[in-house]
């Protein structure tokens, strides 16, 4: 187990062997159009790769690029820039890479090594055995048509004790050659076909919904005359599973981690056990960003004891309209709008009853990863956590009518992290707004520095401990009222 957990350490450490680029030879920035068509060649529909909405909900809170799609890039470059091809390919991925990232590959011929990466950021490794492939075109693995778009959803349980299944082709076979035309030529398009197939087992199959793919190693070599994948290792732990694949023209081993599902807040029926009868039956109540998370905890509250809540989405539209209708079949108070706070056109809000504001719009807090993209991170919480906030509580002041309002702090602050400068940085320029603010006599900002909590914000690969995100806000709820 010691050796599995060095193993794991090691995928998601940097390669510093790689910092010095020696020599590039390709260029790419994945957008959401390869996205699509990669999708169709491997047969992996999983939504982390193609619907921005659902991503937000994942561990990265975006789209991330197919790690097959990496892959298969690189060596695609190395086979048209050097002719080369290589019967053992050892991948290990470092960092996802994101959509409209502009990303090098580059080739170190001493240590026979392709390395997908920035200046600043090493996402890929692939480790190759150098020598000559006899392509081959014939597919022998079974084809089927893609029938579903929809990636299985099993636990982590169930996918532990995956046996032998068959190891098919889901995608379509014929954009091998338009997508990967120097692979396809140097190794043939039976082997394009399975290493692409191999997306669709992690993504659609095992661990399907909630999958990451963290290793690969391949050989090339005719195997099977039945191909087969099944789970041979599992490590509840790590959400570690180590899928095994026998195919027709390769052989290799899978390292995916079981992602953490999107957090799920208890039903308002739940909540209503915390509250004494209509003891928030005079707030009204603006909660931006309502439609999930902490907004949504606060919504329920507040609804359950008697107040009334107008719910905030950005795009979350099908989330925020579950919130509404789960409240109103309750027997609550709920509505919602659409919101676009760092639109100028969204702003002022037209709301005069309300006598409650909840701030919890933010985009995903991220640690560091390249100096153009944490300085794109920085100007986003300032624009977020303070421009925005600033001006929302300027027309709850012109209004002149009495509003508590809630601004969540971090308790990074107090206990620094890694990687989070900025994010720290913005939420202490956000206190010092919020000292400044509750100089006037209309508004009454709390600020307390909460912990981490149980939202989609903080999921983690590891198992943490369940938190009770009502237990926490439920007194500051209180604390509004006063």
């Amino acid at each position: 187990m010691k050796k599995l957990r060095k193993n794991l350490n090691r995928n998601y450490k940097s390669d510093k062997s790689s910092n010095g680029v020696k020599n590039i030879i390709s260029k790419k920035c994945f957008l959401i159009n390869d996205q699509v068509i990669f999708a169709r060649f491997s047969g992996d529909k999983n939504p982390i790769h193609l619907d921005k909405i659902l991503a937000r909900k994942t561990l990265h809170g975006q789209c991330i690029v197919h790690g097959m799609h990496c892959l298969l890039w690189a060596l695609d470059s190395l086979a048209k820039k050097n002719h080369i091809t290589s019967s053992k390919i050892v991948v290990r991925f470092l960092k996802p890479i994101f959509l409209g990232e502009e990303v090098y590959c580059d080739w170190n011929e001493e240590n026979k090594r392709l390395s997908i990466l920035t200046n600043e950021i090493t996402y890929a490794t692939i480790d190759l055995v150098i020598e000559k492939i006899t392509p081959n075109n014939e597919i022998h693995t079974p084809i089927e048509e893609a029938t579903r778009n929809a990636p299985h959803e099993p636990t982590f349980l169930e996918c532990s004790k995956l046996s032998n299944q068959p190891f098919k082709i889901f995608g379509d076979t014929n954009l091998a050659n338009q997508l990967f035309p120097s692979f396809s030529d140097l190794y043939g398009l039976a082997i394009a076909c399975e290493i692409g197939a191999i997306s669709q087992i992690v993504g659609m199959e095992c661990p399907g919904l909630h999958s990451l793919f963290a290793a690969l190693t391949v050989e090339i070599k005719s195997k099977s005359s039945s191909p087969v994948f099944g789970v041979s290792k599992s490590d509840e732990r790590f959400n570690y599973l180590n899928i095994s694949v026998k195919g027709s023209t390769l052989v290799a081993e899978i390292d995916s981690l079981f992602r953490p599902m999107p957090s799920k807040n208890p039903h308002i029926s739940n909540l209503a056990n915390l509250i004494k009868h209509n003891e928030f039956k005079n707030i009204h109540a603006l909660i931006i960003g309502g439609s999930r998370g902490l907004g949504e905890v606060v919504a329920k509250l507040i609804s359950a004891g008697g107040g009334e809540s107008t719910i905030t989405y950005h795009v979350g539209n099908e989330e925020a309209k579950r919130v509404v209708n789960e409240i109103q079949e309750w027997g609550g108070n709920c509505k919602m709008t659409q919101l676009t706070i760092n639109k100028k056109n969204s702003l002022p809000l037209n709301y005069s009853n309300i006598n409650q504001l909840y701030y919890f719009a933010s985009p995903k807090i991220s640690g560091k990863r390249s100096k153009n993209y944490d300085e794109k991170m920085l100007s986003l919480y300032r624009t977020i956590y303070v421009d925005c906030f600033n001006n929302i509580c300027k027309d709850l002041v012109s209004r002149n009518s009495k509003c508590s309002v809630f601004y969540p702090s971090t308790i990074f602050i107090d206990n620094p992290q890694p990687g989070f400068e900025n994010y720290i940085k913005v939420k202490i320029e956000g206190e010092k707004l919020c000292e400044e603010l509750n100089k006037n006599s209309v508004i009454d900002i709390i600020v307390p520095r909460l912990p981490v909590l149980a939202t989609d914000q903080n999921q983690s690969i590891i198992n943490q401990q369940p938190i009770n995100n009502a237990e926490i806000l439920l007194p500051f709820v209180k604390e509004m009222k006063g």
